[in-house]
């Protein structure tokens, strides 16, 4: 069992989130904000952290499409979350567009909308806590 940080600012798709990561057997932090997340993977350190790119609330503290991004990128600057693997989530196949560094920050980016039993999500958690660091 692992612990995962999802960062939503949907609560509807927080708890289906949440409910799925638990049915696979973890254990689950939520954030609905950037600014929070980073803050509370520093403090959990999870494994994995499922974030939402399209996130209001940047880490300082300012609405903007990049948002999730952001957080992303400021994970990634924290020595401490060097070892947390994210796995950037998007409705939008585009997401290069507004977030050109994304592929360079996450682990996996998977595109919404998932597949009805969320194999998808399933397998990018499984592929992120299983695949060894070089």
């Amino acid at each position: 069992m692992a612990k995962i940080l999802i960062v939503e600012d949907s609560p509807l798709q927080q708890e289906l989130y949440q409910e799925f990561v638990e049915l696979w057997g973890h254990e689950c932090l939520v954030s609905d904000n950037a600014s929070d997340a980073v803050r509370l993977a520093e403090e959990a350190r999870p494994p994995v952290v499922i974030m939402d790119l399209s996130i209001l609330v940047s880490p300082n503290g300012i609405q903007n499409r990049r948002a999730g991004a952001d957080a992303l990128q400021a994970m990634r600057l924290k020595p401490s979350l060097a070892r947390t693997r994210v796995i950037a989530i998007t409705a939008q196949p585009e997401y290069r567009h507004y977030a050109p560094d994304v592929d360079d920050h996450a682990f996996q980016v998977v595109i919404k909308p998932f597949r009805p039993d969320f194999e998808d999500l399933r397998q990018a958690v499984e592929s992120a806590l299983t695949t060894p660091y070089v």
